[in-house]
């Protein structure tokens, strides 16, 4: 009777041994891919932080370049409107 009793305490013992290891394993597993998720999400978010900042950049560089053209423009239609009204009084100029 004993001897039954000792042998069922082992096999139980065995038998949640055997459970606690894979419900370890199916933790560890869930753990992981958590893990691997968050860091997915995260390193999107930089890149998308850091394309947002470059596009910024980029932006604003070209903003620039328009306005300088645009100035670069102005000026040359005012020295072509100047240089037209200016040419009826001294023939010799040289434009």
């Amino acid at each position: 009777m004993i001897s039954t009793l000792i042998l069922f305490l082992a096999l139980l013992i065995v038998y949640l041994l055997v459970k606690y290891i894979k419900l370890k394993g199916r933790i560890e597993s869930r753990a992981r891919d958590m893990y691997e998720a968050w860091q997915t999400r995260e390193m999107e978010r930089q890149v998308s932080e850091k394309a947002d900042i470059l596009f910024r950049t980029w932006k604003i560089d070209e903003e620039k370049k328009i306005r300088q053209d645009a100035v670069k423009k102005s000026e040359a239609v005012t020295r072509g409107k100047v240089t037209e009204h200016l040419i009826p009084y001294f023939p010799e100029f040289e434009y």
